[in-house]
């Protein structure tokens, strides 16, 4: 699993980018053969969800 989060200063809003292994038990396998290419090609396959969170504080 790969994960990044990040925010946009100007709205507020925060992003996280999630990649998990098709295979079970397939993460070292990802994590070895994982290089910069073939991050961007996982960006560009991915799809964006919108999730609302109710603040808590």
């Amino acid at each position: 699993m790969f994960y990044s989060f990040g925010s946009s200063e100007d709205d507020g809003n925060i992003f996280i980018v999630i990649f998990l292994p098709k295979e079970r038990f397939g993460l070292q396998k990802m994590i070895k053969n994982l290089n910069g290419e073939k991050f961007f090609k996982l960006l560009e396959r991915g799809y964006t969800s919108e999730v609302h969170v109710n603040p808590f504080f």
